[in-house]
């Protein structure tokens, strides 16, 4: 009887165990650096990705903002903001991640609203 209930914790505790570090693996997630190169101020600025988003408020010209993301699935990235005039820009980037992904993406806001980005991602 005593063996049964010492395997039974010890069960429970390989299983909590590994609950714990598949959620949280090291290294896990996506950088993401957005460089503002537009020439005027971004506000609003918000990255989508699947389960989140991640937001700063301010972007001068010249400046970055520099954020891990973790997907809560399969997932692409969406960027949105404001220029100077207030007009609303989103784009969707052509990019794929996913909760067990690592690596960086740089995207780079430029004049006109026009948002180009560089992958380099990869899966664990």
């Amino acid at each position: 009887m005593k063996t049964s209930f010492v395997n039974a914790l010890l069960a429970a505790a390989l299983v909590l165990a590994t609950s714990l570090v598949s959620c949280s693996l090291p290294g896990t997630g996506v950088t993401v650096v957005v460089s503002n190169a537009s020439g005027v101020d971004i506000t609003r600025l918000l990255i989508k990705f699947t389960g989140g988003s991640k937001e700063a408020k301010d972007l001068e010209p010249g400046k970055s903002f520099k954020t891990k993301v973790k997907p809560g699935g399969s997932s692409d990235l969406v960027v949105e903001f404001a220029d100077s005039s207030g007009k609303q820009h989103s784009a969707k980037l052509d990019v794929y991640i996913e909760p067990n992904y690592k690596g960086t993406i740089h995207v780079t806001l430029e004049p006109n609203g026009k948002v180009t980005w560089n992958n380099r991602t990869t899966p664990l």
